[in-house]
């Protein structure tokens, strides 16, 4: 809930955002700026500004007369993001020359956090963790700036992370994964630290194909590319509302109702 008042089109944007990411609001799921506005407390003006930009990122599209869609995961997006990310953060890596103990003492407390998450089973906080790890990672090669050009480009590989959270790569063996790339960069090892960074950055690759296997309906398809663009009509999207989450407030609660949902259909 967006307690300031009264909230910016960007707060709004942010807000439902990272409602979609963190899979809140499914891959296909209907949306409306009226169900938007009661949820966030806002008017559906800055509801319907926030749309538009959503629809930019390709997060949202919309069909005429027949209402707003979370997009589907398009995996040529999560791949071409991917590549994106890898070039930057290796590079970036690579071109570390000394280790600035300050941004270190503050890698150290976001791990020790990332434990905390990771224990305690909470996806969500350990999503937000590990985005800030990463941008600590690239403060430490002194590209302070460059984060935000990564996040803007990534909404579909991020929620192909998160779903990889839900269901495949538990984060706490992503926890361990940052201790040990932190050790190497705490001794020096440039090159070992690298190369630790690219086999970490790459496991979203096998997390997205094993949840391309438990929810294809997710994801963007080859017919949905044929017949409909990119993302498939309303009536190709399996639809699911809210009633179906009734008393559902977690991601695992609702891929499980999703799950029940399209074996009963596929009868």
């Amino acid at each position: 809930m967006i307690k300031k008042q009264p909230p910016t089109r960007a707060q709004v944007f942010e807000e439902i955002r990272s409602r979609i990411i963190t899979l809140e609001y499914l891959p296909g799921a209907a949306i409306s700026e009226t169900e938007l506005a009661q949820q966030l407390n806002v008017s559906r003006t800055p509801i319907r500004e926030a749309l538009v930009l959503l629809n930019k990122d390709q997060l949202i599209e919309v069909f005429p007369r027949r209402g707003t869609f979370v997009t589907k995961i398009d995996l040529e997006l999560v791949h071409e993001t991917q590549f994106l990310r890898e070039a930057i953060e290796l590079s970036s890596m690579r071109s570390i020359t000394h280790i600035d103990e300050k941004i270190i003492a503050e890698i150290d407390l976001n791990l020790r956090a990332q434990e905390i998450a990771a224990t305690a089973g909470s996806s969500k906080e350990f999503f937000s963790l590990d985005e800030k790890f990463h941008e600590l990672l690239l403060n430490l090669a002194g590209h302070h700036r460059v984060w935000k050009s990564v996040t803007d480009a990534k909404p579909h590989l991020d929620r192909a992370r998160y779903l990889g959270f839900q269901k495949a790569t538990p984060p706490s063996d992503f926890y361990q994964q940052h201790k040990k790339i932190v050790t190497q960069l705490r001794n020096g090892n440039i090159d070992p630290a690298v190369n630790l960074l690219s086999t970490h950055l790459r496991a979203v690759f096998a997390d997205t194909n094993h949840a391309l296997q438990l929810f294809p309906e997710f994801f963007v398809n080859e017919e949905c590319h044929a017949d409909h663009g990119k993302n498939g009509s309303p009536a190709a999207a399996q639809q699911i509302s809210e009633p179906h989450f009734a008393g559902k407030r977690s991601v695992i609660e609702k891929l499980a109702v999703v799950r029940d949902y399209h074996r009963q259909n596929d009868k």
